[in-house]
């Protein structure tokens, strides 16, 4: 039979062994939760509703931490649109920080399709040490090389991290 210092022991170890398994599942779940909920109360979110095309709209962008502590974006994309239509495009982005002097940076990426519950996003992450956007622009261009920009530009102003 144990002794109850043992059977102490034992039992705060496995507490701890469960809450850390715990903590480490949970640590990206507020990110996922709020993905799936289509960024419903998230107060780094703007509505936008606006299509580059016909079938090719967002709805929402939001700013979020991602687990290296650096910052994403996630456009939050019509629930009807398909990972081939994603496909077809590169995603421009011309971001015009708050006093930046005139100057723009371009943040061009070959987005992929990202399904959260019913919610289709596209996400991406940025390391700039920006934390106020005077205006973004997105746009879409041929995947392949840039042609010109296809469909409408979308174009955000005053955006904080």
């Amino acid at each position: 039979m144990w002794d109850k210092e043992f059977s102490l022991k034992f039992m705060k170890c496995h507490i701890l062994i469960f809450l850390s398994i715990f903590l480490i599942n949970c640590s990206d779940q507020p990110n996922e939760n709020y993905l799936k909920n289509g960024m419903i109360n998230y107060r780094k979110s703007r509505e936008v509703h606006q299509k580059f095309i016909e079938n090719f709209e967002i709805k929402k962008v939001a700013f979020l931490k991602s687990k290296k502590g650096n910052f994403q974006y996630a456009l939050l994309l019509n629930e009807n649109i398909t990972s081939s239509q994603v496909d077809n495009y590169s995603l421009g982005l011309h971001i015009y920080p708050t006093n930046y002097e005139g100057k723009f940076l371009i943040w061009d990426v070959k987005p992929e399709l990202k399904s959260f519950g019913k919610n289709n996003y596209i996400i991406e992450e940025f390391k700039q040490p920006i934390t106020k956007f005077d205006s973004i622009a997105f746009f879409l261009y041929d995947r392949d090389k840039y042609r010109n920009v296809i469909g409408h530009r979308i174009v955000l102003k005053n955006l904080d991290l």
